[in-house]
């Protein structure tokens, strides 16, 4: 009988420390998740960023464009003729 229980506790010592050990290795995984995420979403964030970027250069480049079209048109525009007087 004494055996039996002897048995019973060892693996449930064994139960028991494999448990913790396998409690501190989910919680270290757990931690490195949290901060290659966290890594990850700066990431994300940066190349959001850099598509804004690209955006804007694109949003310049149509502004000059058409403000030097304007202005060419402006210079272009014809005189009207002048009306003489009798």
């Amino acid at each position: 009988m004494k055996s039996k229980r002897a048995r019973i506790r060892a693996g449930y010592n064994k139960l028991s420390s494999d448990y913790s050990s396998l409690k501190s290795i989910h919680d270290s995984l757990s931690i490195d998740y949290k901060d290659l995420k966290s890594k990850y979403q700066v990431i994300g964030e940066l190349g959001e960023l850099g598509a804004t970027r690209s955006l804007m250069y694109v949003f310049m480049i149509t502004t000059i464009t058409l403000l030097s079209i304007t202005v060419y048109f402006a210079k272009r525009k014809p005189k009207p003729p002048e009306s003489s007087s009798l």
